[in-house]
């Protein structure tokens, strides 16, 4: 028994003295934590991943500007802009009589400058003429606008050497539903000529409906005083997309003793 104790005594003093080691050691370094005690370290080279947060969705109102035209149908604008540091192209005919030929450029998303250029070729009366007009956003919110807009334009007749100074000043608002299926604007306008102490008060109205690449347009401009009470109602389609689109309408002329035959329009819009 003795022998078998020295050998068994033998075999165990290694494994106590590196107990013994193992003891001192934790000692000195303290509680320190298994590395097996709890979850497992991540992989090295893995980094936890963490979803980026979503971007809030587009107002539809400001959703509309990225659309070539929004800022104008076939005759009655909107109080939509072309957005910052973009321009946009138009040109819209009334065959055979004439056309008129405008570039608008955004500035800071709510201000948009547009130059025109156009003219009529009917023999008995031509008139030619250029412009420029300012629109400015002045409230926006997530389905409305709000926009003043004013413009001066040089008028001339083919056969007088003279020019008229022909100036508008008023307001726009526009509005829509959630997605802008269906859009609404509505305006009121002072024009005047130079040399002329009446001054003309026009209401417009449009009518804006469909999806981003096709929309029917309705609309109706009216104004005048006295026996000069005369009216222009617009009737058409647009087909396009954010970067080009194309107006097929019909003009009318109401008003008192008019009998002018429909015309059609044409329009071809860019954005550039």
């Amino acid at each position: 028994m003795k022998l078998a104790a020295a050998v068994a005594l033998a075999l165990l003093c290694p494994t106590v003295a590196f107990a013994e080691d193992v003891q001192a050691d934790a000692q000195q370094l303290g509680d320190v934590p298994s590395p097996f005690a709890g979850s497992a370290p991540a992989p090295p080279g893995l980094v936890p991943v963490r979803p980026e947060p979503v971007p809030a969705p587009e107002d539809p109102i400001a959703a509309q500007g990225r659309i070539v035209a929004a800022g104008q149908g076939l005759y009655v604008g909107s109080a939509i802009t072309t957005p910052a540091n973009q321009l946009e192209l138009g040109l819209a005919t009334v065959p055979p009589f004439g056309g008129l030929l405008a570039l608008s450029a955004g500035l800071g998303g709510t201000t948009e400058l547009r130059a025109e250029v156009g003219g009529t070729i009917e023999d008995a009366e031509g008139l030619s003429g250029f412009g420029f007009g300012l629109k400015q956003v002045i409230g926006r919110g997530r389905t409305w606008s709000v926009a003043l807009a004013g413009s001066i334009h040089q008028l001339r007749e083919r056969h007088d050497a003279g020019q008229r100074t022909l100036y508008a000043v008023g307001g726009i608002a526009t509005i829509c539903g959630d997605d802008c299926g269906v859009m609404f604007s509505g305006g009121l306008h002072m024009l005047g000529l130079n040399g002329e102490d009446e001054k003309l008060m026009m209401l417009t109205l449009g009518l804006s409906a469909g999806s981003k690449t096709t929309r029917f347009l309705a609309e109706l401009t009216a104004g005048g005083e006295g026996h000069d009470n005369l009216a222009l109602g617009f009737l058409g389609i647009r087909m396009g997309n954010r970067t080009m689109a194309l107006d097929l309408g019909l003009a009318m002329l109401f008003g008192d003793g008019n009998d002018a035959p429909v015309l059609p329009i044409v329009s071809v819009h860019s954005r550039l």
